[in-house]
């Protein structure tokens, strides 16, 4: 280790988030400066402005989206919203993360979407490339990014923090990062997911808003905006999803069920050949995790035998397609838990014997938890398929209720943390900002 770590760790960077603090009125002044006032938020649809008296634009909010993981890209409402919206400009920037190389998936989808983009040479700075006044993470890792595009590298642009996932686990390790401490917004979903948040960092917590986010816009939308990506048949078939964790071996999760049912699963599908349609939806990272532990040739086996079934495929990638034209699906991922009820579909969860997943949950995942079914075993899987066949569902009508009151970003008419909430996600997090 460089002896410049230590000075770094407990000097340097403490006292650049120091000043980095004290410079966000002057950050936010300078946004206003550029036209991008607290009145200019009042303006409505229909032209009107608010009592407080139109601002002369001067220019717009330069608002950088970093790509690094397509499946992990939860912003992209919010990025279409300011797009439309004539006081931003947003920007996207594409780069590998020190994980894996997602670049040529990131750049096709982008392409397909007609969305322009940049990225970053061997000596370029996102300061010299995009000058950003707000860059948007979505992740709080610091040993994903390169390093030039850490939060702490950038202290020079605001930075607003709108996670990749719902926030579920209620533990002090999720807030232990700098990002959160010294971020001028860090967006929630609802009042009971950010409690935890609000205990933990007690006064640093001013700078949380509850709008919603952004991709809560995107799973409450019809399927029919959506391409159904399933495999075809030749009859009808429920559309199961199996979403294995990627938490196997030494992870400080241990969420995963993976390695007690992957012989099992294969087999699941060709049980129900003619009655049930499977995808194989892994974590991202279950396929490194696996090169570890099996080595490359019994991983990649594995995985493509899910294309080779009639009735199976593999399906890696952004997955919200895949949920709105399924029936069900079967999973130990704590993020699906959440964001599977956008389906109101029947969801089994698989259980580890002796775990103690739900004393680390906050109310909002805890509730959402408890609306699955559970499997213990391959029978209670097995029992989970029938009764799907069968059409019998009795947690249905609660799952009904919770997507009513938690799964909505606040409306038209309500209140949430200073921001005049709308009607999605996406327009209240730019109001947040144009309110400062």
């Amino acid at each position: 280790m460089s002896i410049f770590s230590p000075f770094k760790k407990y000097v340097y960077f403490p006292l650049r988030f120091f000043l980095y603090r004290r410079s966000i009125p002057r950050k936010v002044a300078r946004l206003r400066r550029k036209g991008i006032a607290a009145s200019v938020a009042g303006e409505s649809r229909n032209g009107s402005i608010s009592s407080n008296g139109p601002i002369r634009r001067n220019g717009r909010i330069r608002a950088l989206f970093i790509i690094h993981d397509l499946a992990s890209w939860k912003s992209e409402l919010l990025y279409r919203e300011m797009l439309r919206h004539p006081s931003f400009e947003p920007l996207i920037c594409v780069t590998a993360s020190r994980e894996e190389d997602d670049t040529a998936a990131i750049r096709r989808y982008l392409d397909e979407r007609g969305y322009g983009y940049g990225t970053l040479g061997r000596t370029g700075s996102l300061r010299r490339a995009f000058n950003p006044d707000i860059i948007f993470y979505q992740k709080p890792y610091d040993r994903l990014l390169p390093h030039r595009m850490e939060f702490r590298r950038n202290l020079y642009a605001l930075s607003c923090y709108v996670n990749y996932a719902f926030h579920s686990i209620d533990e002090p390790w999720v807030y232990d990062s700098s990002i959160f401490e010294n971020s001028w917004q860090v967006y929630f979903e609802n009042d009971a997911a950010a409690v935890g948040y609000r205990r933990q960092m007690g006064p640093l917590a001013r700078n949380l808003r509850i709008t919603g986010l952004p991709m809560m816009d995107e799973l409450n939308m019809p399927s029919e905006c959506f391409v159904d990506p399933w495999k075809p048949q030749p009859g009808p078939r429920k559309r199961v999803i199996i979403a294995p964790h990627y938490s196997i071996g030494d992870c400080y999760t241990h969420q995963s069920t993976f390695l007690e049912y992957f012989d099992f699963l294969p087999e699941l599908a060709q049980r129900y050949a003619d009655t049930v349609q499977f995808a194989f939806k892994p974590h991202p990272l279950l396929r490194e995790r696996l090169y570890a532990l099996w080595g490359r040739e019994r991983t990649d086996g594995y995985y493509e035998q899910w294309d080779r079934m009639p009735n199976a495929q593999l399906f890696e990638g952004r997955y919200i397609d895949l949920f709105k034209y399924s029936d069900a699906m079967v999973h130990d991922c704590v993020s699906f838990a959440i964001e599977y009820h956008y389906t109101r579909n029947p969801v089994l969860f698989l259980c580890r014997e002796g775990e103690d997943l739900e004393s680390t949950l906050n109310t909002f995942a805890l509730e959402a938890r408890r609306l699955h079914y559970r499997a213990h075993s391959s029978e209670d899987i097995v029992r989970f398929i029938d009764e799907l066949l069968l059409g019998n569902d009795p947690l249905r009508p609660a799952r009904e209720a919770f997507y009513r009151t938690e799964l909505l970003p606040p409306g038209a008419g309500q209140q949430a943390a200073g921001v005049a909430a709308r009607s999605t996600a996406a327009e209240n997090i730019i109001d947040a900002i144009l309110e400062g």
